[in-house]
């Protein structure tokens, strides 16, 4: 466990863009053959939109990126947070624990918010509004969606 969380504290930035990459790519092609549904359109066209609002968020994130990291050293250095406010623990727990928050404050409850507030369903729409359902929707969110998913991490 201690060796799979030194690699992914020190992952090279060319690792996780292989694994991003080729983790859609393999699902992509993966869905061609092995398809639920059986439409007719040109996957190409479909993906290249989808495509460019993968881009934006890369580029979005990347920058948030940064801001994120020196907001965590600050948490870290200032034993700020739910885990450092909790007794020790294993570090297997600290990490499900940890995941599980980040899954849900910074997911989950950003997404059921768009849902249900209307100016941010409709920078959400952008994500919904895919005709054709495939790999390349997951990652197609209208800019402002980092945004807002980003302010609910912090908080």
């Amino acid at each position: 466990m201690e060796t799979v969380i030194a690699y992914f504290e020190t992952i090279p930035t060319l690792h996780r863009s292989l694994i991003l990459v080729g983790g859609l790519s393999f699902f992509w092609i993966l869905e061609g053959p092995f398809s639920l549904f059986k439409l007719k359109y040109n996957k190409w066209q479909h993906a290249l939109p989808n495509i460019f609002f993968t881009g934006t968020t890369i580029l979005i994130n990347l920058l948030l990126a940064f801001l994120l990291l020196n907001i965590s050293d600050w948490a870290v250095s200032s034993s700020f947070g739910i885990l450092h406010w909790l007794p020790d623990f294993p570090l297997w727990s600290d990490v499900l624990l940890g995941v599980l928050l980040l899954d849900f404050i910074g997911a989950y409850l950003p997404h059921w918010t768009e849902h249900r507030i209307k100016p941010l369903w409709m920078i959400h729409l952008v994500h919904h509004s895919d005709h054709y359902v495939d790999t390349t929707t997951a990652n197609r969110h209208h800019p402002l969606e980092s945004i807002v998913r980003f302010g609910f991490t912090l908080f």
